[in-house]
């Protein structure tokens, strides 16, 4: 499968699409995860499960483009693009190296039950996102489109260390791809230094 790269995508998207809390909820009780975490509370695995699985679902907002972004603001070829557009309003074609941008996160979930902490849920998103024959297109700060390459994105999603989802899709360019708003590479701040 394909995940174009548009400003609405999110994590969920790439994870799961668009009923994400029940294939959560899914994943969590063919785990076992709640059973294992609260081995005394039998009669409330299953809302324990689905509380899990909508809170998880919260962290799943993240767009992937963000996460990119981030990573290119430090690559100097782009910032230096930046910085020469945004003083001629001039589009510059950067053709980028092969690379990997790595990103994960380690958010937790608290269970309580009755007022007390009765468990920790230790998530685990992991993601990587291999890129070769990029050209991106920068115009004053931002990148405002894609020309050509193409974006390999193999993620992970685990509780407790145990993998809930596992995924890898083709992230495409085909072709000019206008990315709406554009990318900031540097911050006017950063721009006006």
């Amino acid at each position: 499968m394909t995940l174009e790269p548009h400003r609405e995508a999110t994590l969920r998207d790439f994870f799961f699409g668009p009923d994400a809390c029940a294939e959560l909820t899914r994943s969590l009780k063919d785990n076992a995860t709640a059973r294992r975490l609260l081995p005394g509370y039998p009669g409330l695995t299953a809302i324990v499960e689905r509380e899990v699985a909508k809170a998880t679902d919260g962290f799943l907002d993240t767009n992937p483009t963000d996460l990119v972004a981030s990573a290119w603001r430090r690559y100097d070829k782009l910032r230096q693009a930046a910085i020469r557009s945004h003083a001629t309003g001039i589009e510059e074609r950067v053709t980028m190296v092969t690379h990997r941008i790595e990103s994960s996160h380690h958010p937790k979930i608290e269970i309580y039950i009755d007022g007390t902490r009765r468990a920790t849920v230790d998530l685990a998103i992991t993601l990587a996102f291999d890129m070769a024959g990029i050209v991106a297109v920068v115009q004053r700060t931002r990148v405002v489109a894609i020309e050509a390459g193409n974006c390999t994105v193999t993620g992970e999603l685990t509780a407790q260390g145990v993998t809930l989802t596992k995924r890898q899709r083709q992230w495409g360019f085909p072709g000019a791809v206008r990315m709406h708003g554009g990318i900031a590479v540097l911050t006017d701040d950063m721009a006006a230094a």
